[in-house]
């Protein structure tokens, strides 16, 4: 914008203001002295004055050129599908302070003039927001200003300081990191995107969580609008709702710092756990979890396992199912006692395909020594849970049982016998 005057102001005027556009002028404390013709000592007797007799200044407004940031911005992944490299931004709830580096026309006699605003671009929807900071400390050559708004995460911003016009002052673009900063937000949504088709993609490495990826191929497969929702507000923002289910990573801020590229301890056997997967089910194993922290890395054995309580209030809460049974024990096998009948193991198939037919999820709750064709002892122990996915061919046999189900990212053929079924099946919980 050009710079604007208000006339000649005498040489003794002090902080002088003129409006224009509706804001504020400010005088620059450089003054040029621009009277013109003759001048000649005033009060000498006779003396005489040409057109103007007295010395002038003019007054020059000045408006803020550039602003810059006076504390070091933070790495993290570039976002570009590469995986590996990164770039600068601030942080979610961090605090930084920016300064008035340059003025168009030297500084403002009234450093309160200077005002400061902040834009940003929601990355969901493209909408830009102009947030003009109105309180009174944000006033003046600096602003401390922390970055609480969960819209910002992962888009670009503006911040703006100015004295008259803030889309023309003084500007500094900075990039505000999603709140899981070091996880490529391009290779998470390309993983994402695969599971509208190929739900069972879900895969919880060599993590404990297979509970959580139970929960979330469901999902998936049920709802892949609401899954996709959640997985990335939660990347994005810290914060993932999905129907009566919350998760903030405020209570478990331990997990914001993992770092996929760098860190030895993340999953990868035999290959990197997408991260489509680590990203909900560590948060919500953790949240679940009641007296340790969940760190999501690959030597947890037992601060992931699942509980049948804590699948049956997942089912509930996450895919808002109105009926859930628990039908499992969790210290002795189902079927393989001596009460418990030679044809148990049959019936529970049975069961299970009546239930999967009805349009009920079955979830169950085994060894896996199941998906090996291996048989287990009596005391073996729960590990693992997988979802029923039908009886191949729809008929049960009495010698081989032939279902589907899915697991570690797959849906898997499980061909067995009676008594491998019956020493590692620990029973199921369904609901719709």
């Amino acid at each position: 914008m050009a710079a604007q005057k208000k006339g000649h102001i005498q040489i003794f005027a002090k902080n002088i203001r003129g409006t224009a556009n509706g804001g504020i002028l400010e005088e620059s404390k450089y003054t040029k002295n621009i009277s013109g013709g003759r001048h000649i000592q005033n009060g000498l007797a006779g003396g005489i004055n040409n057109d103007v007799n007295k010395g002038r200044h003019s007054v020059e407004v000045t408006r803020v050129k550039t602003i810059e940031c006076l504390d070091d911005f933070e790495e993290g992944s570039a976002n570009d599908g590469s995986d590996v490299n990164k770039k600068e931004g601030i942080l979610y709830g961090k605090t930084y302070r920016f300064k008035v580096k340059e003025y168009t026309n030297g500084e403002p006699r009234n450093q309160n003039s200077i005002r400061w605003a902040i834009e940003y671009i929601d990355p969901e929807t493209g909408r830009k927001t102009e947030n003009i900071l109105t309180n009174k400390d944000y006033r003046g050559i600096e602003l401390n200003v922390s970055f609480t708004s969960h819209e910002c995460c992962g888009g670009n911003l503006e911040v703006r300081a100015y004295i008259e016009n803030s889309e023309i002052e003084g500007k500094l673009p900075v990039f505000m990191h999603n709140r899981f900063r070091w996880f490529d937000r391009k290779v998470l949504e390309d993983q994402v995107e695969q599971r509208r088709d190929k739900p069972y993609l879900a895969d919880q490495n060599d993590t404990p969580t297979c509970g959580m990826a139970a929960i979330l191929y469901i999902l998936a497969k049920k709802d892949f609008e609401k899954y996709k929702n959640f997985v990335l507000m939660l990347h994005r923002t810290g914060i993932g709702i999905c129907n009566n289910y919350k998760i903030d990573v405020d209570e478990s801020k331990h997990l914001l710092e993992m770092n996929p590229v760098t860190n030895t301890k993340y999953p990868s056997n035999p290959n990197k756990m997408p991260y489509a997967d680590w990203i909900p089910f560590s948060c919500m194993r953790d949240k679940e979890n009641e007296l340790k922290d969940f760190d999501g890395e690959n030597d947890e054995v037992f601060d992931g396992s699942t509980l049948p309580r804590e699948l049956s209030k997942l089912m509930r809460n996450v895919l808002n199912f109105t009926s859930v049974i628990d039908n499992t024990n969790v210290v002795f096998t189902k079927g393989a006692l001596p009460w418990d009948g030679e044809d148990s193991s049959s019936r529970e198939v049975a069961k299970m395909q009546e239930l999967y037919l009805d349009g009920y999820t079955v979830c169950m709750l085994i060894n896996a020594n199941m998906l090996s064709n291996k048989k287990s002892g009596v005391f073996t122990p729960i590990e693992h849970w997988i979802v029923f996915e039908g009886v191949i061919g729809g008929t049960i046999t009495p010698d081989v049982y032939d279902f589907e189900v899915f697991t570690w990212g797959e849906i898997r053929k499980v061909i067995i016998n009676p008594s491998v079924f019956s020493t590692n099946f620990y029973g199921y919980v369904y609901g719709k």
